[in-house]
């Protein structure tokens, strides 16, 4: 008799590095709407400590118009060698209203570029775009 699936799946993912849980859409307030840096901080580590609880090994920290959360998210990570990978990101609003979740950037995406501009932006400086909200229109453009 063959075995069922179930037992199957079980093997293949039984060391937990061979297969990776990503989330690249965990959203945080901008750093103006923390009361204190501490407090930032605290937000910051608890958010990552609650991922690796969950079985997440690669996070996308995303702030609207800023990379600075994730970047500090990212450098926190390093320093208290949390098991861990976080991938900086911004939201970001292009001039046609389209939305976009940009990440890997060292620094924020100029406003009010197109979409293709914007594209182009981000490729140029090694980081990659999710495009959000996309309708037939948009996809056949992209």
């Amino acid at each position: 008799m063959e075995r069922s699936w179930y037992h199957i799946a079980k093997e293949c993912t039984a060391i937990r590095k061979n297969v990776l849980r990503v989330d690249l859409c965990i959203f945080i307030d901008k750093e103006e709407a923390f009361s204190n840096e501490d407090y930032l901080n605290s937000t910051i580590k608890s958010i990552l400590t609650s991922a690796i609880i969950n079985g997440l090994d690669i996070v996308g920290i995303l702030t609207a118009d800023s990379l600075n959360v994730g970047i500090r998210a990212k450098q926190m990570a390093s320093q208290q060698q949390m098991d861990i990978v976080v991938v900086p990101g911004q939201t970001y609003i292009c001039s046609g209203k389209e939305e976009l979740y940009i990440y890997n950037l060292e620094k924020p995406v100029p406003k009010n570029l197109s979409i293709d501009k914007a594209c182009g932006y981000v490729h140029d400086n090694n980081g990659f775009v999710l495009a959000t909200n996309v309708n037939s229109k948009l996809g056949a453009t992209l």
